[in-house]
């Protein structure tokens, strides 16, 4: 494993291992849901149900990032923006495979 040097590249790590867990998570019940768009869709507002539930979550990573780091030349803020980018991007491919919406 690579030395961390500062707080900026272990939160920048974080950030990253984050996302890729969330786009697994993600991937994986859109998958699982078929290939209507439209089950897509509540298959990740399911992931995320699952995700946030009271016992498991402490705040969402991405968000407390982005409030420690706002300075958006940091690593760490650019992956916590990449994380939500991807989110966005992925509802947007949904929706766009619905049909008579302009995503």
């Amino acid at each position: 494993m690579d030395k961390i040097a500062t707080k900026d590249e272990l939160v920048a790590a974080y950030a990253a291992r984050s996302r890729q867990r969330s786009e697994d998570r993600f991937d994986a019940a859109v998958a699982a849901a078929g290939p209507d768009p439209r089950a897509g869709i509540l298959a990740m507002f399911d992931a995320l149900a699952e995700d946030i539930r009271p016992e498991v979550f402490r705040g969402c990573a991405c968000m407390m990032t982005l409030a420690e780091f706002p300075d958006d030349a940091l690593p760490a803020h650019q992956r916590a923006v990449g994380a939500k980018v991807w989110v966005r991007r992925r509802f947007g491919e949904l929706a766009a495979r619905l049909g008579g919406c302009g995503a």
